[in-house]
């Protein structure tokens, strides 16, 4: 968290992610688990980006994400 700090970004806890959820437009995960669920998903603002760059089996439900937004694309390094 130090270094996003110090580099002009926000990062924020676990605790904390579904009340700052709604005010996001890049949102950047590296934590290979389930991290934004269907609820989570959910709470996204409709513009915001997500970019996942976990490795299998990534941090997001695709496949609800898919449902919602009609389109979307993952890629696993």
């Amino acid at each position: 968290m130090a270094r996003s700090k110090v580099n002009g970004c926000r990062a924020i806890s676990f605790s904390s992610l579904e009340s700052e959820l709604p005010y996001f437009r890049l949102i950047i995960n590296t934590v290979p688990a389930l991290v934004l669920d269907a609820h989570r998903l959910g709470l996204l603002h409709p513009e915001v980006l997500v970019l996942d760059l976990a490795s299998k089996p990534g941090g997001d439900d695709a496949a609800c994400n898919i449902r919602k937004q009609g389109c979307y694309e993952t890629f696993f390094s």
